[in-house]
């Protein structure tokens, strides 16, 4: 159970770094991209870091800021491999953490790296084999395998229980195409 004390001080510091980020866009300059990235001029130079990021590294086992360090490297610096170890420590802290195992999944999954991916997946489905999550990558991964068939049985069981899911939906589609089964 959360203690609602923690979360009046995550919002504030939150509150905070949105702050101080208004006052260095003002001198700054707006965001722009440059070489295919988004870059903020003056924001780095000053200093100016997410609270997730300092939460990471003061407290080793705060397994919410670890996650949010790894999404912050990955989506704001496209740093994958600094991002992996983010959600590795985050399942230091928190082993049971179904989104690092999906971060982790799907960054090995982006990068090619199937055989790493499974073994990943295997982790997660020792404590939660039927979530809905654990169900989708494991279709993904069959998918990715080229097994349309096993990826097609997956993702029809993922759409009957969630017909209005558009990834399911999606996933299902692609490989019922693939598979080469009439619609």
């Amino acid at each position: 159970d959360r203690d609602p004390a923690d979360d009046v001080g995550a919002e504030r510091r939150l509150q905070a770094f949105d702050d101080q980020a208004a006052r260095l866009l003002q001198f700054a300059g707006p965001p722009r991209i440059v070489d295919g990235h988004l870059e903020r001029p003056g924001i780095a130079q000053h200093g100016l870091r997410h609270p997730g990021e300092r939460g990471a590294n003061r407290e080793p086992a705060n397994a919410d800021a670890w996650k949010l360090k790894g999404d912050l490297v990955l989506y704001g610096k496209n740093q994958p491999e600094e991002a992996l170890a983010a959600y590795r420590k985050t399942l230091t802290a928190e082993p049971k953490s179904i989104g690092a195992h999906s971060a982790i999944f799907n960054l090995l999954m982006q990068q090619g790296k199937l055989d790493e991916a499974a073994k990943q997946l295997d982790e997660l489905k020792k404590f939660a084999a039927k979530n809905p999550q654990t169900r989708f990558m494991k279709a993904q991964l069959a998918y990715q395998r080229k097994d349309f068939k096993a990826a097609r049985e997956i993702a029809q069981g993922l759409v009957q229980q969630a017909p209005k899911n558009p990834r399911a939906l999606e996933l299902a589609g692609a490989a019922e195409l693939q598979a080469g089964s009439p619609a």
